[in-house]
């Protein structure tokens, strides 16, 4: 559902302060619960509603598919995929490739479904094969909760995912990252 032009307000207004505090400001949402991946109406409502918030002024994006089962959940979804990698893989790139097409400046990052260590899964696998490399990948070290992240953790996901993480911070409700 998009969203009503009272909440656009409120996401301008937001927007404005943002920008008066040198705030990036990034727009994201987790469809993975609910979206049939290879439903392409589906993925049609998906874009739509990022394209609201790039209609007034947005250009940072992200795609939350953390969390979730790791499985394909419909018949559609495992027709057509062979792992939830590639179901997710699929929507973010067409998400990136529809963004872009609006607005060359536009980013997204993606935060995988193993979003925490290096372990070189099937899943890992396809995201460093498959996913844009224009997308960046989220992760939160070697652990959900990492105490902290060591260059050599860093590495090692690199070596595994094919690109420097994009660190995501599950402290935030606790205080600071720090180390």
């Amino acid at each position: 559902r998009l969203y009503p032009p009272a909440i656009l307000e409120n996401f301008k207004a937001y927007l404005k302060i943002c920008d008066e505090n040198n705030i990036l400001f990034s727009y994201a949402l987790s469809p993975a619960m609910s979206m049939e991946y290879s439903n392409p109406a589906e993925l049609e409502k998906l874009i739509a509603k990022y394209r609201q918030l790039q209609s007034i002024g947005v250009n940072r994006f992200g795609i939350f598919f953390d969390d979730v089962l790791p499985f394909l959940s419909t018949p559609n979804d495992r027709k057509k995929f062979k792992t939830i990698a590639e179901g997710e893989v699929y929507v973010s790139n067409k998400l990136l490739a529809a963004l872009l097409k609006k607005d060359p400046s536009a980013t997204l990052f993606f935060v995988p479904n193993q979003y925490w260590g290096w372990t070189p899964t099937t899943y890992m696998r396809v995201i460093r094969e498959r996913l844009d490399p224009r997308i960046e990948v989220g992760w939160t070290g070697k652990d959900i909760v990492s105490e902290a992240i060591s260059a050599e953790d860093a590495y090692k996901f690199k070596e595994v995912v094919g690109r420097k993480p994009a660190i995501g911070d599950n402290f935030s409700p606790l205080g600071p990252l720090v180390n």
